[in-house]
């Protein structure tokens, strides 16, 4: 089995799936309207950020993976948006958005590097 295919071990898999519950916890108390648009998109992006590195890690070719990896790149640049957005329409505290941007600063540069490991593969 090749140990890609373990997503589930993987750091940044682990983190995705902490901050989607991070996210999930805090946008689920937000207002019928906020829920209705950008909580929709938070929840999307992050959503799929996570589910691109599992799905990725399944698909069996380095080719394949590279691809969700883009995938996921995409979708944590997305979330930074919302949540900026977020901020600035006052749904998400400073301190907030801040504990939330920090885990996807952290997880971007990881990303990148995976993506690099796979394409020399």
């Amino acid at each position: 089995m090749n140990s890609l295919s373990r997503f589930e071990k993987l750091d940044i898999h682990l983190v995705a799936e902490q901050l989607a519950n991070e996210v999930w916890s805090i946008v689920d108390k937000w207002p019928l309207l906020a829920k209705d648009t950008i909580w929709r998109q938070i929840v999307r992006s992050i959503e799929r950020f996570g589910a691109n590195i599992a799905e990725g890690a399944g698909g069996g070719t380095a080719r394949s993976f590279h691809y969700c990896m883009l995938i996921s790149i995409g979708a944590i640049y997305e979330t930074k948006h919302w949540l900026r957005q977020a901020e600035n329409r006052n749904l998400l505290s400073k301190q907030q958005s801040e504990h939330l941007l920090l885990s996807i600063n952290y997880l971007i540069p990881k990303l990148h590097a995976l993506r690099t490991v796979i394409n020399t593969k």
